[in-house]
């Protein structure tokens, strides 16, 4: 081969290699990128679920206070009721 010739196959190749190379990082970014959409998403649906949550546990609590003050109110009938006879 002539010295030209050899000289275009080492650039091509050499080319080809950065090319290849350039194409990898950039494939790398984007699965990083997807990684970190798909972390960042989770984390939205985390902060709703732990709002929803937060209000259920309060539901919950006011719930439970009332059902405690009706049942003192049904406790104090009763005795009401037998202080009657």
């Amino acid at each position: 081969m002539t010295k030209l010739t050899e000289h275009n196959i080492r650039y091509y190749s050499m080319l080809g290699t950065l090319v290849g190379g350039f194409a990898s990082v950039c494939m790398m970014l984007g699965r990083k990128d997807e990684s970190f959409n798909r972390a960042q998403n989770d984390i939205v649906e985390l902060r709703q679920i732990t709002a929803e949550l937060a209000k259920t546990a309060a539901s919950t609590a006011q719930t439970t206070v009332h059902h405690g003050e009706k049942i003192a109110e049904l406790r104090q009938r009763i005795e009401r009721m037998e202080d009657r006879r």
